[in-house]
Order: structure tokens, then C-alpha cells, then sequence
């Protein structure tokens, strides 16, 4: 920024990484999610605050297309779905970003849900302690005390089968298995409905699920949820080293053929607690 002759930031920012990267859980086939938060400009009764805000949203903007450019060169490609700081939906003040939130918890329209399911995993990685406090505030604060909110997301969750066939094995195409979308994803956002609905602020799911298990008032059960989604992701890292080095490129699928009897009845009784979430989600939630 400063050899492009933008100078110095024009206002206190943080650079947050967003989903599976914010959780610790990316491997070796992520793209790039960040965004940046930065602080609104002093209010001026004149209508500048708002004229003070594009300008330095312009200058972040500019910085979040280099973070881009720069991860892409290093083998981080971009985000197909546009999730970077250098997009404008990506790159907003302190009350830019609160009113995004409301929004997204007011409306709960499936976009929204998306949205919630990228952003709410966020995690400070340079700037601002101060500003990410607030912008955690915000989420706390609006996303915790809207029951209809709470239960379109634990709907979403809900329905998964776990990636099992009618007779109860686990289905495959061409003899691999989709961890993420069978087991990863109900997992994570099961653990993510539930630390939203109770305010607690960690990111990871283990932590999550370690979080919400010292509490009074979630089954004991959730703590194993963790448990899961670690053993999945060793699964799915494994499967992509050897990918990798037989020349193809590393996916979330698994080939069961490859795993030992007492890994595959490990995953078919992660599978069986996933056929199970939407009920534990109702009655955690409004049981």
C-alpha cells in the first residue's frame, strides 16, 4: 500500500480469517476467506462520517486485494464464491458489519444462512483486539436472543443422513466417500448452532464442543461431537496426502477400501450420531 503511494491506513483495522480456516479445520484443498473489520470514522453532523467511511473503505478494499493476490501466489487460490476482503460485502466499518448481522438474523433467508455459516467462524489474525471484541458483542448480542433465527439455522442442520444408504451402509461414488458434506459440515454446524445460541465466543470445534459440554444445560453427548469432527478431518488429511502424492488432487473424498475395519465402524457410528443431530438440536434448543 505504501509503494502504491495509498499511504498509511486510514483508520484502526483487523484482518479476520473466516470458516474452516478461522476454525483451524482447512486442509490441503482450501481456497481463501477472509475480510476485514475496520473502526467507523467520528461522527460529523455535516454528513462526513458516512463521505469518511467510503474513502477508507476504498483504501481497505485496495489492501484486501493485495491479501488476495498474495495468498493466491502462495498457492491459496481465490475464493470462487467471492468470500474476500478485497469484495465489498467482505470489507466493512464496525456498524457496517453490525447492520450486515442484523440483517442476516432478522431476514434468515438462505443466503443469509450462508453468510452466518462463513462469518460467524471468525478469528483475528493482525490488527485490532478492541474492534473484533465489539464485532464479537454484536454477534453475540443479536444472533443468542432470536429463537426463530436459532431455528432456521438448527433447520438447515437438520435432515442429514449422514451419507448412509436405505440398508444403513455408507454410500459411495466410485468407492469414495464425501466426508464433508455427509459428516463435516452437519457436525460443525451443529456445534455452531449450539455455542451461538449459548454466547460462547471459541472458534474450533473441539473447543466448541468442550465449551458447551461444561455447561448445565447441553447433553452430555455434544462433547463427543468433537471428538468426530477431529477423527473425520485426520481421515480426510490422510486421504489427500496420498492423494497427492499419486498425482491427483486433494478432495474431501475418502476411499473406504482404504481404511482399517476399525476405522470404517468408527465412521458409520459418526455416521449414526449424524442421523441424530436435528433431534439433539430441537430438544437442546427448545426442549
Amino acid at each position: 500500500m505504501a509503494a502504491a503511494g495509498m499511504g498509511p491506513p486510514p483508520a484502526d483495522y483487523a484482518v479476520l480469517m473466516l470458516g474452516s480456516a478461522a476454525r483451524g479445520e482447512s486442509l490441503l484443498s482450501a481456497d481463501q476467506d477472509h475480510a476485514i473489520l475496520f473502526a467507523d470514522s467520528s461522527a460529523a453532523p455535516d454528513g462526513g462520517e458516512a463521505a469518511a467511511d467510503r474513502a477508507a473503505r476504498q483504501w481497505f478494499l485496495a489492501l484486501g486485494g493485495h491479501i488476495s493476490d498474495i495468498l493466491d501466489a502462495a498457492g491459496i487460490p481465490y475464493c470462487k464464491g467471492g468470500v474476500m476482503s478485497g469484495c465489498e460485502s467482505w470489507c466493512r466499518s464496525l456498524s457496517g458489519w453490525r447492520q450486515a448481522i442484523s440483517r442476516w438474523v432478522r431476514r434468515g433467508s438462505p443466503e443469509d444462512l450462508l453468510n452466518v455459516d462463513i462469518f460467524f467462524d471468525f478469528r483475528l489474525v493482525h490488527g485490532s483486539t478492541e474492534l473484533v471484541a465489539q464485532l464479537q458483542a454484536a454477534v453475540s448480542g443479536r444472533a443468542s436472543r432470536r429463537g426463530a433465527f436459532l431455528k432456521q439455522l438448527a433447520r438447515n442442520v437438520g435432515g442429514h443422513g449422514g451419507g448412509r444408504t436405505f440398508l444403513g451402509r455408507l454410500r459411495t461414488e466410485n468407492g469414495r466417500f464425501n466426508m464433508k458434506a455427509n459428516l463435516t459440515l452437519p457436525l460443525v454446524e451443529t456445534l455452531r448452532v449450539l455455542a451461538i445460541s449459548r454466547g460462547i465466543a471459541e472458534r474450533g470445534s473441539a473447543a466448541r464442543a468442550a465449551a458447551l459440554a461444561a455447561r448445565d444445560d447441553i447433553p452430555p453427548e455434544v462433547g463427543r461431537l468433537g471428538e468426530d469432527v477431529a477423527m473425520v478431518t485426520r481421515l480426510v488429511l490422510r486421504q489427500q496426502i496420498a492423494d497427492i502424492a499419486a498425482g491427483q488432487p486433494p478432495s474431501s473424498l475418502v476411499d473406504l477400501p482404504g481404511l482399517t475395519g476399525a476405522e470404517t465402524a468408527i465412521l458409520k457410528a459418526i455416521s449414526g450420531r449424524v442421523t441424530r443431530l436435528d433431534t439433539l438440536l430441537t430438544d437442546t434448543l427448545f426442549g
